[in-house]
């Protein structure tokens, strides 16, 4: 994604099959790690919201920086409208603290509660970052949802 013109590292792309561009809306391209993408849908429109978040590593400005447009993306859109929010999220969970229940299903992997605990903010901002928006935004981290090695339907 992003312009010809800008010098950038990164992208996202959303593949589709040609018989749905028909059901196409609109798409928009937010940045080099962010663009939307809106279907009609037998119930009404459904946005997908496709990025590609900077590494845990990186700069803590740009980190914030690109969850702050990624929410402002989602905020954009009514909560009456289905909204999906796909990519690379960079986000190391290690552990479903208590009260994440709601937002986190019961098969986060990584080191555990007592590892998290031991991290710096900067650590973990994407982490903090992404559930705040998914409590905001009343939405849940499917993955976690079901067991690693199933092929799981809801």
């Amino acid at each position: 994604s992003g312009h010809a013109k800008q010098d950038k590292k990164s992208g996202v792309a959303i593949v589709i099959s040609h018989k749905l561009l028909s059901i196409i809306e609109w798409f928009k391209r937010i940045d080099d790690r962010l663009m939307s993408l809106c279907i009609k849908t037998a119930d009404g429109p459904t946005l997908f919201l496709n990025n590609y978040t900077p590494t845990e590593p990186s700069e803590e400005e740009k980190k914030l920086l690109h969850w702050k447009r990624a929410h402002s993306e989602l905020q954009e859109h009514s909560k009456a409208l289905p909204r999906i929010l796909i990519g690379d999220m960079n986000t190391r969970w290690h552990a479903r603290l208590k009260g994440e229940e709601t937002r986190l299903g019961q098969f986060v992997f990584g080191k555990g509660e007592s590892y998290l605990n031991t991290l710096k903010d900067p650590q973990k901002s994407n982490r903090n970052c992404l559930l705040d928006i998914l409590t905001q935004e009343d939405m849940i981290f499917l993955s976690f949802l079901f067991f690693p090695e199933t092929n799981a339907s809801y």
